[in-house]
């Protein structure tokens, strides 16, 4: 996806001195995301790994860990493989998400041999989410192939197309004094065209929710999704989030006024299809 490879074609490889960490996954082929699944009265922690292509990925992950010096990061040797996994065509797999040490430790990917990119581990829990009353059955900060998205999702499955899906904030999030705003676009290019704006695009669009330090959580509507050939067993859906903070301020004639200023971001998260021929046993594996 266009917007995918626009905010990957920063990362390169790190050299051993760095006074920044790059994070995100420069590939076409695979998917990798994290999900807390409810199991009972527990929730789980997984890594998915989804084989997008026709022929089989032999992927594999490092621990690559830093440490600050002065202003900048060094690398630090290590030689412990994370996990290393034959992907069949087309085929997901659910790993138990792997452990690390410290704050600086990353995980480094290879797609075939060819570094691919960095991911931070995400230990975050949901728990507080699930104590706000969810009672959804997935839950992920991450977009796929990225880094924490800022806010919560939870889903009824993963497995095929929700009509909706809880959207919810820490309201620790939303002590900046403003407010963030969540839609769920048909295409990254629907993304693309209405970032920043869904602010002015309220009054006209049903379709976006807004998230505040009163109202930590909403449903937020998911619009069909248009099918991909190439990818057959896979949806992403793609969420536009403006976070609009109010700044107080001064005009020319020295008069308090307020103003906004908005950011946002752009994170995908995936829905894959069990296709009937295949049994969620053949089709979904767990590696411990």
């Amino acid at each position: 996806m266009k917007i995918l490879l626009l905010l990957l074609l920063l990362l390169l490889q790190l050299p051993a001195n760095a006074s920044q960490i790059v994070v995100g996954l420069r590939s076409d082929n695979l998917i990798s995301w994290s999900v807390w699944e409810r199991e009972g009265s527990s929730l789980k922690h997984y890594l998915l790994l989804y084989n997008k292509t026709p022929q089989e990925l032999d992927i594999r992950a490092l621990l690559k860990r830093f440490k600050s010096v002065s202003t900048n990061f060094e690398v630090v040797p290590t030689s412990r493989t994370l996990f290393h996994v034959p992907l069949a065509a087309h085929t997901l797999v659910r790993l138990r998400y792997p452990k690390h040490d410290t704050g600086l430790d990353f995980m480094e990917y290879f797609e075939n041999g060819a570094g691919i990119g960095l991911l931070p581990f995400n230990n975050a829990r949901p728990d507080a989410v699930a104590l706000y009353g969810l009672q959804n059955r997935f839950y992920s900060n991450e977009g796929m192939n990225n880094g924490l998205a800022g806010y919560w999702l939870g889903l009824e499955t993963i497995y095929s197309t929700p009509t909706q899906v809880q959207a919810l904030i820490e309201p620790t999030n939303c002590s900046f004094g403003g407010y963030q705003l969540l839609k769920i676009c048909a295409t990254d290019e629907d993304a693309q065209h209405q970032a920043g704006k869904l602010d002015s695009l309220t009054g006209e669009d049903s379709s976006i929710r807004r998230l505040d330090s009163t109202h930590w959580s909403a449903e937020v509507p998911v619009r069909p999704l248009r099918a991909n050939i190439a990818t057959p067993n896979v949806s992403v859906l793609v969420l536009l989030m403006d976070r609009v903070e109010i700044i107080s301020c001064y005009d020319e004639n020295r008069r308090p006024v307020s103003e906004k200023s908005i950011g946002g971001s752009i994170h995908f998260f995936p829905v894959f299809h069990l296709d009937k021929k295949h049994s969620n046993k053949k089709w979904m594996r767990a590696c411990q």
